[in-house]
């Protein structure tokens, strides 16, 4: 299994034991990461575009509607060097972070896992449940 196209083990882990504790329906993952040692268990293994789907592109809060935004670091060489996922009002200033719906941007050396790790952020936080669809 390709690890930079797939989310981590770790982070499906800890996805599918949130998901588990709060009973949140999700869509099953066509891959799986098999757990060592430990027969017939296996986590989700997300990709980006299992992600793309579930992650909401709007949450609503306090009576605002905030818009999944991506952004992509790169240094002069063209070299990527991270993604960056967020939650941002429409009416907030461009450029700047509203920090009602995350702390920080989440920040990551790939797409996969910075998508995993905002959806389990959104799960911890309950707000994978106040999507607009």
């Amino acid at each position: 299994m390709n690890k930079n196209k797939y989310i981590s083990c770790g982070l499906a882990k800890k996805i599918d034991k949130v998901v588990e504790e709060k009973k949140v329906e999700l869509p099953k993952s066509e891959y799986y990461w098999d757990a060592v040692g430990i027969p017939f268990c296996t986590y989700s293994a997300y990709d980006t575009y299992e992600l793309g789907i579930i992650l909401p592109y709007t949450i609503k809060r306090d009576n605002r509607i905030y818009y999944l935004e991506q952004k992509q670091n790169y240094y002069r060489s063209e070299e990527r060097i991270s993604f960056e996922l967020y939650y941002n009002s429409i009416s907030e200033i461009k450029g700047k972070y509203d920090n009602q719906i995350l702390d920080l941007p989440i920040q990551e050396k790939t797409e996969v896992e910075a998508r995993g790790k905002l959806l389990l952020y959104l799960l911890e936080n309950n707000l994978i449940k106040q999507t607009n669809e």
